[in-house]
C-alpha cells in the first residue's frame, strides 16, 4: 500500500520596502515664528518713532495751550481798553489831559526842542503832551489784575497837528487820547493800544462843525500853475455832511479864472502826494466837493488843489451843511476860511 506523499505549501517572503533616506528638519529662523519677540533693532526703531509721534503731539498742545491762553489774555486787555475810552468820552472835554507838571520816569515821555512829546503806538509816532493844570479825569498810570496776571495801564494825552488852536490861547478843538496796557505772558511783555480823537462835541445842536485851513494865515505857494490848499473839518455836532466849494480872488478882489478840485488828504500831513493821494471829493460835481457822512467827533482832512494862472490870489473855501431839516428849521449858516496863496 502506498503512502500519499504531501507538499507542504512554501512561506511567503515578505517584500521590504526601501526605506527612505533620513532627512534633517532646520529649525525655523525666529521672525518665522508666531511666537517670536522683536528684534533689538526693530525695537529701537519703535521707540524712536513713539517719541517723535509723542513730542510732536505735546508740543502741539503746548502751543495750541499757549495761543488760547494768548488770545483769552488780548480779550481782556480789549475789555480794559474799551472801558477806559467809555470813561474818558464821559468825561468833561475841558478835564481831558495829563497832570502839570508832566510825569517823569516814563520812557514814552521825551523831550524835543523844549516840548514833552509822548511816544505813540506800534508806530512810535511823536505827539505833543497836553497838560492840564489841577485835577485831570484819570491817572496816568494804573495798576490792577485780571486772572492773577497784572497788568499795567499808561494813558497820554496829546495834540495832534490837526488839533492845533485857530487862535492864540484859544482852546484846541481836538485831543487825542492815547492808553497802552503792558502785561507778562509766557516770559515775554506784551502790549495793546488803543487810541481815540476826542473834540468838544455839543450832541444837543444838531449842526456844529469847525472848518479851519492849516497854517492859519501863511501864504502858500505853488508853481506850475497849480497850488495846493489843505483843510480840516471837524464834526461837533450830530452826524452830518457837507459840500466843499471855493473861490478865487485877485488882488483887486475880482474872481479869478481858476479851476478848484477836492482831495483826500490820505496822510493827514497836508501836502499833495499826486501819485497817491488820487481820491476825489469831486466826482459827482466838478469843483465841488462832498463830505460824506461824519460821525460825532470825526475829522475829515482833504486838499483843494487849485488851478490858475500866475499871480497872487486869495481862496476862499466854503463848507455847507446838507443835513436834512424840517421845513420851518432854520439851516446853519455855511462857514468860510480864506488863504492867500501865490502862484508862479
Amino acid at each position: 500500500m502506498s503512502r500519499a506523499v504531501t507538499t507542504p505549501h512554501p512561506t511567503p517572503r515578505r517584500t521590504r520596502r526601501p526605506r527612505k533616506a533620513a532627512t534633517r528638519t532646520l529649525p525655523r529662523p525666529l521672525r518665522d515664528r508666531p511666537d517670536a519677540g522683536f528684534s533689538l533693532v526693530e525695537a529701537v526703531v519703535a521707540l524712536a518713532l513713539l517719541a517723535v509721534v509723542v513730542t510732536t503731539t505735546a508740543a502741539w498742545v503746548l502751543n495750541t495751550s499757549q495761543a488760547t491762553r494768548l488770545a483769552h489774555e488780548d480779550a481782556q486787555v480789549a475789555d480794559i481798553l474799551q472801558d477806559d475810552l467809555e470813561k474818558v468820552r464821559a468825561a468833561s472835554y475841558s478835564t481831558v489831559g495829563m497832570s502839570s507838571p508832566l510825569p517823569t520816569g516814563d520812557p514814552l515821555l521825551v523831550s524835543s526842542s523844549g516840548t514833552t512829546m509822548a511816544v505813540l503806538g506800534v508806530e512810535r509816532r511823536q505827539e505833543p503832551a497836553l497838560s492840564l493844570a489841577g485835577t485831570t479825569v484819570l491817572p496816568h498810570v494804573d495798576s490792577n489784575s485780571f486772572n492773577g496776571t497784572p497788568y499795567r495801564l499808561t494813558r497820554f494825552v496829546t495834540l495832534p497837528a490837526m488839533c492845533a488852536a485857530t487862535t492864540a490861547g484859544s482852546e484846541p478843538p481836538c485831543r487825542r487820547y492815547s492808553a497802552v496796557v503792558t502785561w507778562t505772558s509766557g516770559n515775554r511783555t506784551r502790549a495793546r493800544w488803543a487810541s481815540q480823537l476826542l473834540s468838544k462835541a455839543n450832541r444837543a445842536v444838531v449842526e456844529d462843525w469847525s472848518w479851519t485851513a492849516a497854517g492859519g494865515t501863511s501864504v502858500r505857494t505853488g508853481t506850475g500853475g497849480k497850488v495846493v490848499v489843505p483843510y480840516s473839518l471837524l464834526n461837533n455836532g450830530n452826524r452830518n455832511s457837507w459840500s466843499l466849494t471855493a473861490t478865487v480872488k485877485n488882488s483887486s478882489g475880482s474872481t479869478a479864472a481858476a479851476t478848484v478840485q477836492w482831495y483826500v488828504d490820505a496822510n493827514s500831513d497836508g501836502v499833495w502826494q499826486s501819485a497817491t493821494e488820487t481820491t476825489r471829493l469831486d466826482l459827482a460835481s466838478a469843483g465841488t466837493g462832498q463830505s460824506g457822512n461824519l460821525e460825532s467827533g470825526r475829522m475829515l482832512r482833504c486838499l483843494a488843489v487849485v488851478t490858475v494862472s500866475a499871480g497872487s490870489y486869495t481862496v476862499t473855501a466854503r463848507s455847507t451843511s446838507l443835513m436834512e431839516r424840517s421845513p420851518s428849521a432854520t439851516p446853519a449858516p455855511p462857514q468860510d476860511v480864506s488863504a492867500a496863496v501865490s502862484v508862479s
